[in-house]
């Protein structure tokens, strides 16, 4: 069976959008307790990539690392000047 922050990372980037603690405890059937845990673990094992763990209040998205915004930026800019 999947390890806890592997499924939740799963559903985070499916989802593509906040989810609470509460959400993904219902969804994966496990306690909230549990489900901060397994978020904190994927938390520190996101800090060497280019992906980060967002946190709100208690809803969590994934977003891209800090250090990528430049790159990030250069892309839209380019994407948005394109012509229709």
């Amino acid at each position: 069976m999947m390890e806890l922050a592997n499924t939740i990372e799963a559903i985070l980037f499916y989802q593509a959008e906040p989810m609470t603690v509460k959400r993904l405890s219902t969804l994966l059937k496990r306690s909230e307790g549990e489900v901060r845990d397994a978020l904190r673990v994927l938390e520190e094992r996101l800090l060497p990539t280019g992906l980060r763990l967002l946190s709100l209040t208690d809803e969590v998205v994934l977003g891209t690392a800090p250090e990528a915004s430049a790159f990030i930026e250069a892309i839209t800019k380019e994407e948005l000047s394109k012509d229709l």
